[in-house]
């Protein structure tokens, strides 16, 4: 059972339409922030936009995939569409919330109840199309490495900026260590030597 924050459960003890969910994204092309109500709202200097009855959150499914919870947004813009299809999401953050307002609607409490990482994200053409975000808790993102922890060079480049580590792995495999110069610096390798101390590779 969650131990809520005082101010978060006393104010959804006074009136429970209070309550509002908040998602973060740590998008590749850029951070989304939304909430579960219309309209923008104001937390943490940064602007939340309400996704209303257009989205929704499943439940944590059981079996194999233990913990993921699903993350859903029926869409009509055929750019938000065409982003969610082309961008290398799997890995990134994402954070929920759950959100108090006063009576003026603002928001004056919040507090992180899961906490995960994008595993998949896909996308059913239905008459609306919807956008699905299935979120991997950290056991799984642990124990399926190979699906949960996987970097292309732009989102290695997105996360590191001026770091080419993915650009230099790529390099190095097409050819002598000797002949190639990246952009990061290599240094001198060594050995262990029988004797436990390290030996310099000339």
């Amino acid at each position: 059972m969650m131990i809520l924050n005082p101010t978060v459960e006393a104010a959804l003890a006074q009136d429970e339409k209070r309550g509002l969910l908040m998602c973060h994204i740590e998008w590749p092309s850029g951070e989304v922030y939304t909430h579960s109500r219309v309209g923008e709202k104001r937390w943490d200097n940064r602007t939340w936009i309400g996704v209303g009855e257009f989205a929704n959150i499943g439940t944590v499914e059981s079996g194999v995939k233990t913990g993921r919870l699903s993350l859903q947004l029926r869409v009509n813009d055929e750019a938000l569409l065409n982003e969610a299809i082309q961008d290398d999401a799997v890995g990134s953050a994402v954070r929920l919330y759950l959100g108090v307002m006063n009576e003026k609607r603002r928001i004056t409490a919040v507090q992180l109840i899961h906490y995960g990482f994008v595993a998949a994200t896909p996308v059913s053409y239905e008459p609306v199309p919807v956008i699905s975000i299935e979120v991997a808790g950290h056991r799984e993102r642990r124990n399926r490495p190979r699906e949960n922890l996987r970097f292309s060079a732009n989102a290695w480049r997105h996360r590191h900026p001026g770091d080419s580590y993915c650009d230099d792995v790529e390099a190095l495999s097409k050819g002598p260590l000797n002949g190639y110069s990246g952009s990061n610096a290599v240094g001198r390798g060594g050995r262990l030597n029988g004797g436990g101390g390290r030996e310099q590779i000339p």
